[in-house]
């Protein structure tokens, strides 16, 4: 099961007022927060990214959801202020994962996360063009960055490239596809 903006488990509403979405509730918004941070997004610029916000409005999100008890940060000072964990109170509002989800949570990835892997393994070094190409879901660059940014980072892809963003699978990125394949 996939945890959706509509699925949160909490009848409560969160005190936060944002600049820039509109579209979406802040109700939605946290919710998207907390499956971003279940999934490994802990850090507030990968958040922001992800839930296509500014750093401003990303931060009065966390710091209203830190505020109900849904997060806590790793710390107050330095980078620590800038990392964020799910607590208890914000996994319960969450559904339940599948063993699936569960699997790829080992490795701080999500299934749209695997299926990037699985697109720059069987192309090679690439641009997210290319990666956009040969995915079964059609990503828009502003939902496929995110996603490349967390898979560097997490130390799967490498990047390369001046004028064009290359990417291309590195060893532990080639390793962590092995082991899904053989946990499956």
């Amino acid at each position: 099961m996939t945890a959706s903006s509509d699925q949160i488990d909490d009848e409560r509403e969160i005190d936060v007022e944002l600049e820039g979405d509109t579209e979406r509730s802040p109700e939605q918004l946290l919710a998207d927060l907390l499956r971003l941070v279940r999934e490994g997004r802990t850090r507030m610029d990968a958040l922001a990214d992800s839930l296509e916000l500014s750093a401003v409005d990303t931060e009065r999100l966390v710091a209203a959801a830190e505020t109900q008890g849904d997060v806590m940060r790793a710390g107050y000072t330095g980078g620590d202020l800038y990392t964020i964990h799910l607590t208890e109170q914000g996994a319960t509002k969450l559904p339940s994962r599948s063993i699936r989800e569960v699997r790829l949570a080992r490795h701080d990835l999500a299934e749209r996360d695997l299926e990037v892997l699985r697109a720059v393994d069987a192309v090679g070094r690439c641009t997210a063009t290319t990666v956009r190409e040969h995915l079964d879901n059609a990503l828009s660059p502003m939902e496929l960055i995110p996603i490349v940014t967390h898979l560097v980072r997490e130390d799967y892809l490498e990047e390369s490239g001046w004028f064009r963003r290359y990417v291309e699978l590195t060893p532990a990125g080639e390793s962590v596809l092995e082991a899904i394949e053989n946990e499956s």
